[in-house]
């Protein structure tokens, strides 16, 4: 069994196995139809102050492009269309203005890994290269790229959209990353506007265990019966 916090607590998930993009909620599909809008503003309003206060509401979308690294960067795993630090290599040819790599605060880097960085950012001045500091980029980047860092999952309550080189659960409203078209992916993303609000209430109350409500016992037992583990 495999138990999760979905990226901000009080939000949980029960599972059968550890690999998100292959979750229900990955599998699932996402229709804003179906969502009560005014519920859904109400909800994302209350989440983006309680997460980031009064950050989200001065964001724009005029900066550099964020790319907020994790872990293994000179390798392809089966979840990445890329290994991360091609990935950096496709932003910084299909894009003109600056690129912003932000290291995992909590990933310890080969001294490989951080000479490849470097050499990049000395071919590309517009590359700079940071650790951390996720919610100052979220407020003023252009847009994420990404495998599938949790940092992309935060931008939607910036109203800032993410291009996935990876899979994850939260990828419906994101741009996949094409290897054979990525102009027209890089195109897509800066033109993207999904709802972020509506996103956010169905994936948070509608698919995960929220944990402050009352119902919360109910869901638990309800995903344990899905798996067929005794309740």
């Amino acid at each position: 069994m495999v138990f999760r916090r979905c990226y901000h607590y009080p939000f949980w998930q029960i599972e059968a196995r550890p690999e998100r993009w292959l979750w229900d909620v990955a599998q699932a599909k996402f229709d804003p139809a179906l969502v009560n809008p005014d519920e859904a503003k109400r909800f994302y309003r209350f989440w983006q102050k309680r997460l980031f206060a009064d950050a989200p509401q001065q964001a724009r979308r005029d900066g550099p492009i964020y790319v907020p690294l994790q872990g293994r960067l000179l390798q392809e795993r089966s979840f990445q269309s890329c290994s991360p630090i091609a990935m950096l290599e496709h932003t910084l040819a299909q894009c003109s203005g600056a690129v912003v790599a932000a290291l995992h605060p909590k990933e310890t880097y080969s001294a490989e890994e951080l000479s490849a960085l470097e050499n990049l950012a000395e071919r590309h001045p517009r590359l700079i290269l940071t650790s951390g500091d996720m919610e100052r980029h979220l407020q003023h980047c252009a847009f994420v790229v990404t495998q599938n860092s949790a940092a992309a999952f935060s931008g939607y309550f910036f109203g800032k959209p993410a291009l996935l080189f990876g899979e994850i659960d939260f990828h419906h409203i994101g741009v996949r990353a094409d290897l054979a078209d990525l102009s027209h992916s890089f195109a897509a993303v800066q033109q993207a506007a999904p709802d972020f609000a509506a996103y956010l209430w169905w994936f948070w109350q509608d698919n995960c265990i929220n944990a402050g409500r009352a119902e919360a016992e109910e869901k638990i037992a309800a995903r344990l019966r899905r798996f067929g583990w005794q309740v």
